[in-house]
């Protein structure tokens, strides 16, 4: 009995994180629901689709549904749940809750369309509002990947130069905003540009990367215009990984702080190379 209230009220907080963030996106213009990957899509830049079978995937990139059938207009941005205490949806929202505290946990993978290294879901909206909500971090999904057509847009040149990496390290949380970084990053790991990680690479890494993420949001929250791997990067100018690795989130936060001004440069330049590249779209579009 007292299990089951304290999944109550864990559904309660839910909710009303849900409701903090539709006011927040009121306040702000900003999308109030999950984004619908349908709604964006243009099938004309899509090359072709691939299976990529099940992978450990990032649950900050998962940022909307697949299809439009309405499920999006059930959750909030954050994919908190909107719906009252008492409706159906609550129960079955619970009820994985429950699971999810169990010894077997949420076994099942969801199941994802990946477009442009976001992910938007097609199977599991509920399991991944549970998880969102528990602070999961990544969660394994059935990856299905829309490839776009490749052309000079930078958002399709950065994704094509991420998945020259992927290949490498299969993690999508390296990310970078400038062809030769991950190059950069390679180096001062210690490998060679075109090495293969092992398992052992990949744990050894996101062991580090949560503190590294986290350091970085708690520094800048969201007003750059760059990655944490940008930013990674940016710090081994001055200092060794290993030194990195060493620092505890709050010296981290700290270091990145003190390095604002590489920091705005790196964003700034970012931003005005978009700014140009719409521009320029917008003239072959009116000529």
């Amino acid at each position: 009995m007292e299990f089951e209230k304290v999944v109550r009220q864990q559904y309660i907080i839910a909710n009303d994180r849900a409701a903090r963030a539709q006011r927040s996106s009121d306040k702000q213009s900003a999308i109030k629901h999950p984004v619908v990957l349908e709604k964006i899509l243009d099938r004309n830049k899509v090359a072709y689709k691939i299976e990529l079978g099940v992978l450990e995937i990032p649950m900050n990139q998962i940022v909307g549904i697949a299809a439009a059938d309405q499920r999006e207009l059930l959750y909030a941005s954050n994919f908190m749940p909107l719906s009252k205490a008492n409706t159906e949806f609550a129960n079955t929202w619970r009820h994985l809750y429950q699971e999810f505290l169990s010894d077997d946990g949420l076994c099942k993978p969801i199941r994802c369309y990946e477009y442009l290294g976001k992910f938007y879901v097609q199977d599991g909206t509920k399991r991944v509002s549970v998880l969102k909500h528990h602070g999961a971090t990544t969660v394994f999904s059935e990856v299905v990947r829309i490839m776009p057509t490749c052309t000079q847009e930078r958002n399709v040149q950065n994704y094509y130069e991420f998945l020259q990496h992927f290949r490498l390290t299969r993690l999508y949380q390296i990310y970078f905003s400038n062809p030769g970084d991950f190059a950069k990053l390679q180096s001062a790991l210690g490998h060679e540009a075109n090495y293969r990680w092992n398992d052992t690479d990949r744990f050894g890494f996101l062991f580090h990367w949560h503190t590294i993420e986290n350091a970085f949001q708690k520094a800048f929250e969201d007003s750059l215009n760059i990655t944490a791997a940008d930013a990674l990067v940016a710090l081994l100018e001055q200092y060794t990984y290993n030194q990195i690795i060493k620092m505890p989130v709050w010296v981290l936060t700290r270091v990145f702080q003190a390095n604002w001004k590489r920091m705005y440069e790196l964003s700034s330049s970012r931003f005005s190379s978009e700014k140009k590249e719409q521009r320029f779209t917008g003239m072959l579009q009116t000529a």
